[in-house]
């Protein structure tokens, strides 16, 4: 669950994935809001990195090495 501050309320940023696994969300020090996860993909696991671009998340090209098994 992960939500914005927009003024006086709060709203939900909806996460990239349902069946995302263990979600970390991570703030770098300019600001940027990044969520990893990782997530089932044929038969192996596979760590997910993405971006919030202030309208929705940009997933993002990592060199991450995938595991045979249900678990990274």
């Amino acid at each position: 669950h992960v939500q914005q501050r927009k003024g006086e309320t709060w709203r939900d940023l909806p996460i990239p994935n349902a069946k995302a696994r263990d979600p970390l969300l991570r703030i770098a020090s300019d600001g940027s809001v990044f969520l990893s996860w990782w997530e089932i993909v044929e038969s192996a696991s596979a760590i997910i990195v993405a971006r919030w671009t202030g309208d929705g998340w940009q997933r993002l090209p990592v060199a991450a090495s995938r595991t045979n098994g249900p678990s990274p």
